[in-house]
């Protein structure tokens, strides 16, 4: 048959080729569904299995199956900042390993190295390989979060060079056509400070990307790989098709971002830098080509994880109620520069990597707003305020004979800016942690030595506006052992903007009072000695409002008291034609 295009089931229009119809629409879905239900299958592994509480109950790990040159076929609903980079880590791992000739079924590698993987070494990277008879046909692929691998400190913020924040693995593997290598076993475990929890965190990963190979392998059994493949490009065509439409609804021409980053444990001076997005039809290329030099301290993005904001930024716009493929991130490019922030190279330190890089999903939407202000919202709260507690004390009934230190850690929610017309959601993740979740205070009593003494809604915290920011949280915990304390906390000198005259949010603070009276308050620390009794608090940010406050309706303003939203102060400073309508 001759190439043509037709409108699929979206009306949408794809180009169909001689090697797409072998696979017809309906064979297609089922393919794709297929694909996904393997992801989601890794997903349930590892929840089910994992030690970790940050893994298990936080999710702060990602899952999918790739193609044979490692692009992303299905996710599973897990950390996009993640699985936006880990086409470079699958790459890197492979190549490390001596290339896909090197490759045999049972293999499973293992990948930490910043600048392949897009992320400090502690987000771990399994992969295994799948195959049809001899031939390779992908991979299944996660990358989570180790509580300890050896690093100066169990979470760092001050490191100085990649050697410092853990044990490098720079694709090996651990298994070899299904057999443990027991050596590289033993020194994992060597250079852990918590060796029992992270052999079973470990564990459960290599039994999710051995569930995540086999179905893949399924799949293509069922259907043959010709079949499969054909289907595999129209599943991309499809999604490359609807990101494109987006980018076309976007006026060509140049915008000019401004990336804003705080402080860091060394300096009160804030970093800040402009960049550049090109629209040309239905092609966006963001270029950050005069970022800053590579920095000194661990704020450094390694490529991958630059390539995947940008990503995350670009797909969550166009949406589709679908998770993305390869096939949206097609008419996305990045440029960059090597030995920037955003590109550094070894040794540079890059263990809080996000720290810049996610100031890019805000700064490219905020880019665009003008353009799009029916699509695009104001700022979010704009961090995950990551935050990691270690100690060795435990109460009576935690258990204690293994000797380990407890780690827990995660992100917090944030209030999402408002929209041109709804107000912002609640409470909810930054979208690069967006399948993240913070666990239960029972969770965290049962398992650490603590009480929760506080977790709910924050008042007063979301911009004023027509439509009106959404909310952060206050967190307050009293620590009952002695421990240590870990923090990078974003955004707390550059409060979440509004658009259209919205007013700005409350920026994120964190902060410990310890028993003589005490405040600390630092943003970003590294192992801070915190006695028992002490209190920490966590105050997140809110979403920024769009438009005149003076437009609320007195309607939504009654609701939002009813709800405990917002105080009686807070109406009387931004809505006057409250006060009125009680006259």
């Amino acid at each position: 048959m001759t190439d043509e295009r037709v409108a699929d089931n979206d009306g949408q229009t794809v180009l169909v080729t001689s090697e797409t119809a072998l696979a017809d629409p309906i064979t297609t879905e089922v393919i794709r569904h297929q694909l996904r239900s393997a992801a989601g299958q890794m997903r349930r592994v590892v929840m089910r299995t994992a030690f970790s509480p940050v893994v298990y109950e936080v999710l702060d790990f990602a899952v999918g199956v790739y193609d044979d040159d490692a692009g992303l076929l299905a996710q599973a609903p897990s950390m996009p900042m993640f699985l936006g980079s880990m086409d470079s880590c699958i790459r890197a791992a492979v190549e490390a390993v001596g290339g896909r000739s090197e490759l045999a079924a049972g293999d499973i590698l293992v990948y930490n190295i910043p600048f392949g993987s897009g992320a400090h070494p502690q987000d771990v990277a399994f992969i295994m390989p799948a195959f049809d008879a001899d031939e390779l046909i992908g991979f299944a692929g996660l990358k989570g979060h180790v509580g300890d691998l050896g690093a100066k400190d169990i979470y760092s913020t001050d490191t100085v060079d990649m050697f410092q924040e853990g044990l490098l693995l720079p694709g090996l593997k651990l298994f070899r056509k299904g057999e443990r290598n027991e050596d590289i076993w033993k020194i994992l475990l060597a250079n852990s400070r918590a060796p029992r929890t992270i052999s079973g965190d470990m564990n459960a990963w290599v039994g999710a990307v051995r569930t995540g190979a086999a179905a893949l392998e399924r799949v293509v059994a069922k259907h043959g790989l010709e079949v499969f493949r054909a289907a595999v490009d129209r599943i991309y065509d499809h999604s490359e098709s609807h990101v494109r439409r987006f980018i076309e609804d976007i006026p060509d021409g140049r915008y000019r971002g401004r990336c804003k980053i705080d402080r860091d444990t060394r300096s009160d001076a804030m970093l800040d830098f402009e960049f550049s997005i090109d629209v040309e039809g239905s092609a966006i290329s963001l270029d950050l080509t005069d970022a800053p030099t590579q920095a000194a301290i661990p704020i450094n993005s390694p490529r991958p994880q630059t390539v995947a904001m940008a990503r995350i930024a670009i797909a969550s716009l166009a949406g589709a109620a679908e998770t993305p493929d390869e096939g949206y991130f097609r008419p996305v490019t990045v440029k960059t520069r090597e030995r920037t922030i955003v590109h550094p190279v070894a040794p540079a330190p890059s263990f809080t990597y996000w720290v810049g890089s996610l100031q890019l999903i805000e700064a490219i939407h905020q880019a665009l707003a003008p353009e799009m202000p029916e699509r695009i919202p104001a700022e979010s709260g704009g961090d995950y305020l990551v935050w990691v507690w270690w100690g060795y004390q435990r109460m009576s009934y935690q258990e204690r004979e293994h000797g380990e230190p407890w780690i827990d850690g995660g992100p917090l929610p944030i209030g999402q800016g408002a929209q041109a017309s709804a107000d912002g959601a609640n409470a909810l993740m930054h979208i690069a942690e967006s399948a993240t979740r913070i666990p239960t205070a029972e969770v965290w009593e049962a398992k650490q030595p603590w009480l929760v003494e506080k977790m709910e809604l924050a008042p007063d915290s979301g911009g004023a506006g027509h439509f009106q920011g959404g909310l952060g949280v206050d967190v307050r915990v009293r620590i009952l052992r002695d421990c240590y304390y870990s923090r990078c906390v974003e955004r707390t000198q550059s409060p979440p903007a509004g658009l259209a005259g919205g007013a700005s949010a409350r920026a994120n603070r964190v902060c410990v009072t310890h028993p003589d009276g005490r405040m600390s308050e630092e943003a970003k620390g590294t192992g801070t000695f915190v006695e028992a009794d002490s209190i920490w608090e966590a105050f997140s940010g809110g979403g920024g409002g769009v438009g005149d406050p003076r437009l609320r309706s007195v309607g939504a303003i009654e609701a939002d008291l009813a709800d405990g939203y917002v105080t009686p102060g807070f109406v009387a400073k931004w809505y006057p034609q409250h006060a009125k309508a009680e006259r």
